[in-house]
């Protein structure tokens, strides 16, 4: 295990699924969105494989679909890194995760 991942606040289980992300303008109105593929998941965020990323720190809403359970978040982008292949490696920090989707991803990192 590298010293990154040591140093890690949250366990990070590799997920292949797809999620939805939006941003929302100070309106309300959606401003921007992408899907991506959820390279892995944690109780702290994701790391998402996008074509087009949202802006660095942008506040965004989340749809994430783990087996039979939907998981609606906010997040903010937290990290962005292009990949070998001109994709773009986003990395979503969760905020205000309810108790309830906490237990839901928990139940599903720890299989």
């Amino acid at each position: 295990m590298s010293d990154a991942a040591q140093d890690r606040e949250h366990m990070r289980v590799e997920r292949i699924l797809m999620t939805a992300v939006e941003q929302y303008n100070e309106t309300g109105e959606l401003a921007e969105s992408c899907i991506g593929r959820t390279l892995n998941v944690s109780e702290g965020g994701i790391l998402l494989e996008v074509h087009e990323p949202l802006p660095f720190m942008a506040k965004v809403t989340l749809s994430l679909a783990i087996k039979e359970d939907i998981i609606k978040a906010d997040g903010e982008v937290v990290h962005l890194r292009k990949t070998k292949d001109n994709k773009v490696e986003m990395g979503i920090r969760f905020m205000n995760l309810s108790e309830n989707d906490l237990r839901t991803i928990k139940k599903h990192i720890t299989r």
